[in-house]
């Protein structure tokens, strides 16, 4: 059966490089359950997810494109970048009834507190005058949310190291 693969994380839990590495690496397809060799990832979910653009939620519309040109290229799974954007799209929804034979789950990614602040600071967006716990906080409960109203079936992975372990 085929499979999209929403990778869901906070800012600086390093979803894109989760996902690359998903794609290449044959272990790690093995780790989170997917047919191994015949994984891909939605080059538009990485390259349109910055929620400051207002022109985003269009952009990210390709993701559905990418999807169907994993699958009639032979690929089996394909990995999505899950944004905030996403949710507020209706996204995961709207592919349950575009691709209606294709399973939806997902990778919630999950770092220690102490390394998710050390990688926010280096974001360059973060403003070094927030609170970096009260903001990780406010983010850690509404991505929790929000991939529970999504409804699909999701493992746990520590993402503070790529020696990436289920939780």
């Amino acid at each position: 059966m085929k499979q999209i693969i929403w990778v869901y994380g906070c800012s600086a839990t390093g979803k894109e490089t989760f996902i690359r590495a998903v794609a290449h690496d044959k272990k790690l397809q093995k780790l989170v359950g997917l047919p191994v060799g015949k994984v891909s990832f939605s080059r538009g979910s990485i390259e349109h997810n910055v929620g400051f653009d207002p022109d985003a939620q269009t952009k990210r519309e390709q993701i559905a494109e990418d999807i169907r040109l994993a699958f009639n290229q032979g690929f089996e799974a394909i990995l999505i970048k899950w944004q905030f954007l996403d949710f507020e799209a209706d996204r995961v929804i709207k592919f349950r009834t575009m691709f209606p034979d294709v399973l939806q789950s997902g990778v919630l990614l999950v770092i220690p507190l102490d390394e998710h602040i050390r990688r926010l600071k280096l974001k360059k967006w973060w403003d070094p005058a927030d609170d970096e716990r009260e903001y990780l906080d406010w983010e850690l409960r509404t991505t929790k949310s929000m991939v529970a109203k999504d409804g699909l079936s999701v493992i746990e992975i520590d993402s503070s190291n790529t020696n990436y372990k289920l939780l």
